[in-house]
Parts: C-alpha cells; sequence; structure tokens
C-alpha cells in the first residue's frame, strides 16, 4: 500500500495554507479522513476541501502551529489517512453535535454532513431569491389557500399510504417492517435510500417535463406538485432509516427538511436549521410533541409555502420563459424538477442520517444552559 501521499505547498499567508493532493481528486472518502484528521489536530481551525482542483485550504492558529510544521502535519495525516481505521479515535465536532466511536464509513458521512450544513447559500440566487422577497405577495394567488389545503389532504393520504409504499421500498423478505431499519447499519440504510431517490426523482422528472409543455401555467402547476413530490421523497427516505410517517412529528420533520432545502439566503438557510436542529434536539429526547397545535403548524407550513414560492419562481421559471419552443421547454422542466427532487431527498438523508446516528448513541447534541 502507498505510504506516502503528494502534498505540495501552493501559498501561505498567515494563518491559512493552501496545499496542492492530487489524491482529492480522485479519493473523496480519503479527502474527508484527511479533513477530520487535520480539524482534530491543535491549532487547527477549520479545513475547507476542493476536490476538484485537488487543493486543502487550511486555516490555523499561527501562534501556536507555525507554517514549517503544519506542512510536516499535513503530510503526516495525508499518509495516516490512506488507512480507513486512522479516524476511529477522533471525537468530531460541528454546529451542537459531537460525534465519536464511528466506523470508517460513519465518520465519512458525518463528515460530509459537516461540510454541507457548513456552507451558507451564495452566487447569483441569492440575489435573485432576494430579489423575489418583493412579490411574495403573489403567494395567495400562486397557491391560494384552497389549493394549500388541497396540498395538506394530498400529503395525509400519503401518510396514510406508507405501509405500501414500504413494501416497494425493502429489499428483501426480512425487512417486513421499516423500523428494522434502526438496527440495520447505516451504510445499509443509505443503499436503500439511495434506491428511493432513483426511483422517485426520475418519476419528478417526467412530470416537471409533461408541466413544461403547458408554458407559463405549466409553472403555477409545478408548485404545487414540488411539494407533494418533496414530501414524498422525504418520507420515502424516512422509511429507509427506521422512521414511518405516521406522527404529528414526523409531519413537521418533514415540513421542516423541506424549508432547509429551499432556503436561497443565508438569513432563511440559518433560520431553517435552527429549527431542524431543535427538532432534532426535541426527538433525542423524546420531547417532541405528537400533536401540533394549529398556530404552530399554520407557521411551518406557512414558512414552507413562502420557500417553495420563491423556489419554484427561480428554478422552474426557465421552462415557462421558453415556452416557444416545447422541446427545450421539455427538457428544463424535466431538470429543473429532477434538480429540485435531487436537492430535496440529499438533505433529507442527512437530517435522517443524523438522526439514526443519534438514536444509536453515536453522536449526541450539546446541553442547553
Amino acid at each position: 500500500m502507498q505510504s506516502q501521499v503528494q502534498v505540495d505547498v501552493c501559498h501561505t499567508l498567515p494563518g491559512r495554507l493552501r496545499v496542492h493532493v492530487p489524491l482529492l481528486r480522485l479519493d473523496a472518502p480519503f479527502g474527508l479522513r484527511l479533513q477530520g484528521l487535520l480539524e482534530a489536530a491543535p491549532g487547527v481551525a477549520a479545513v475547507r476541501l476542493n476536490p476538484g482542483a485537488g487543493c486543502a485550504i487550511i486555516q490555523y492558529d499561527g501562534a501556536s502551529l507555525q507554517p514549517a510544521a503544519l506542512v510536516s502535519l499535513v503530510r503526516e495525516s495525508a499518509a495516516q489517512a490512506l488507512r480507513p481505521e486512522s479516524t476511529s479515535q477522533i471525537i468530531l465536532r460541528f454546529d451542537v453535535f459531537t460525534a465519536q466511536g464511528l466506523s470508517p464509513y460513519e465518520f465519512q458521512q458525518v463528515q460530509a454532513i459537516k461540510n454541507a450544513w457548513l456552507t451558507q447559500p451564495g452566487g447569483i440566487l441569492v440575489w435573485i431569491a432576494r430579489a423575489l422577497n418583493v412579490v411574495t405577495s403573489l403567494g395567495d394567488r400562486l397557491l391560494p389557500a384552497a389549493l394549500f389545503a388541497k396540498i395538506s389532504q394530498v400529503h395525509e393520504q400519503l401518510l396514510g399510504q406508507w405501509q405500501q409504499d414500504w413494501q416497494e421500498l425493502r429489499e428483501d423478505e426480512g425487512l417486513e417492517h421499516c423500523e428494522a431499519m434502526l438496527q440495520a447499519s447505516l451504510a445499509r440504510c443509505d443503499l436503500l435510500a439511495a434506491r428511493a431517490r432513483r426511483r422517485l426523482r426520475l418519476w419528478g422528472g417526467g412530470e416537471g417535463a409533461f408541466f413544461a409543455v403547458l408554458g407559463p401555467l405549466g409553472l403555477i402547476g409545478t408548485i404545487p406538485l414540488a411539494i407533494v413530490q418533496a414530501l414524498k421523497i422525504i418520507h420515502h427516505i424516512g422509511l429507509c432509516y427506521g422512521y414511518p410517517p405516521d406522527t404529528e412529528t414526523e409531519r413537521l420533520f418533514s415540513f421542516a427538511i423541506v424549508a432547509a432545502a429551499t432556503a436561497h439566503t443565508p438569513e432563511e438557510y440559518q433560520t431553517a436549521l435552527d429549527n431542524l436542529r431543535q427538532l432534532h434536539r426535541d426527538i433525542s429526547d423524546s420531547a417532541a410533541k405528537e400533536f401540533l397545535t394549529e398556530v404552530e403548524l399554520a407557521e411551518v407550513t406557512g414558512e414552507t409555502k413562502e420557500a417553495i414560492i420563491s423556489l419554484a419562481l427561480t428554478s422552474f421559471s426557465d421552462s415557462a420563459a421558453v415556452f416557444t419552443l416545447p422541446l427545450v421547454g421539455v427538457i428544463l422542466g424535466a431538470w429543473g424538477m429532477w434538480t429540485f427532487l435531487d436537492h430535496i431527498a440529499e438533505v433529507a438523508q442527512q437530517a435522517y442520517q443524523v438522526r439514526w446516528l443519534l438514536r444509536q448513541g453515536r453522536m449526541a447534541m450539546a446541553r442547553e444552559e
């Protein structure tokens, strides 16, 4: 086995080092292990990976760690990261979570979730989302109360069909009940979730293409369709981790996931993560309410409604804008819905992975003071 990894210093500034590690392009798990090993080292504040460029950017405390020593640390950590078991003793911390005693696979997944949750929305979509705040008053026209009530009814029907959904999802006869996934490994849960994601993304892409044929009017139809499909894929992924959507707690959890996945500004994203974090805390403390008051449910669904409208206008408007070119509109409509559901599925899987790990005692939350 290779014992050395190529590490070249790109440039160094006080408190910041950029290194080129070509293996980062080829081996994602290696990169996550390297990141975890470096972040656990004294004096290292943060590590950001750029796999496409094969680089790592390391922020460190210059008072306690000299550049030459840091370069040596990177080379030693890179050689160590070749071994999956190298992270077994690391206590991984991010946000209000701590994780320890993780298997190599679990460590890589938690490190990936950490990177995803710490990535703030950016780019042109932030400016578009902020500009669209001026049209939030259109929400009641694009998605009136009666239509949203109908969506809620469809949601309830989906909840009532979860046993049938599980029978279609389960991979063998030894999984009669979805709660059995709580005793399965995280890797097995993830494999089942990947199957669910593939099926529903393809189905949603086909529906997105259909509505794109209708041009601008199809955009309006896409909004409620997006909500229903998003909730459906969240519930299917929840089943893969042993959580049937048969309580008000699960309903709230699904709406919180939608809000986090559809946040397009740093402020909205932070609020959504705060809500999701609080739900994780309540559920892990067995303090989650089994019944939501109408006021609480209205607040959650209202926030989700605004987020979905904003997302629909930004993500699906291209297909409406080119409705005079049917083929292009169909392609963009299918792609818009596919990418939307893919992102919903990704955020949902991360949320349920955290929940599964908390349930298994692999992760814990800091106590509130």
